[in-house]
């Protein structure tokens, strides 16, 4: 009688856990719908990291490697606001901070940073 109430025990354990996950992933995909995006194109020879800023408040959206470029996703929550990007380099101290834009629904962001990060260039479309 013990092994029977101990086996029903785990086989509604795991499927409870088989259920959430199932709400879980679709809770997920419908969270991370993403709809528009970020390319940024590092020409310096170090790694940056690139981060959301919206209100002041940072984001990290990943890191780009150096002399490559990577697309980001940006989320709902970023649009039709006025957000900035920041490039900070891995083992660098000179970072770059954009003038804030506001990208709306669709649209493709290309943030293009010269060597050392001395400049960049941003561009919507």
């Amino acid at each position: 009688m013990r092994a029977y109430s101990l086996v029903v025990l785990l086989v509604c354990v795991g499927l409870a856990g088989a259920a959430c996950a199932g709400v879980r992933s679709r809770a997920a995909k419908a969270g991370e719908e993403h709809t528009a995006a970020l390319e940024v194109q590092n020409n310096t020879t170090l790694d940056v990291r690139i981060y959301l800023l919206r209100g002041g408040l940072p984001t990290r959206l990943g890191t780009v490697e150096g002399m490559s470029t990577t697309v980001f996703d940006l989320k709902r929550d970023a649009l039709d606001r006025d957000i900035r990007f920041r490039a900070d380099p891995v083992g660098g101290w000179r970072r770059a901070t954009t003038d804030p834009i506001a990208v709306k629904q669709g649209q493709r962001v290309s943030l293009k940073l010269d060597n050392m990060l001395r400049s960049y260039r941003l561009s919507v479309w």
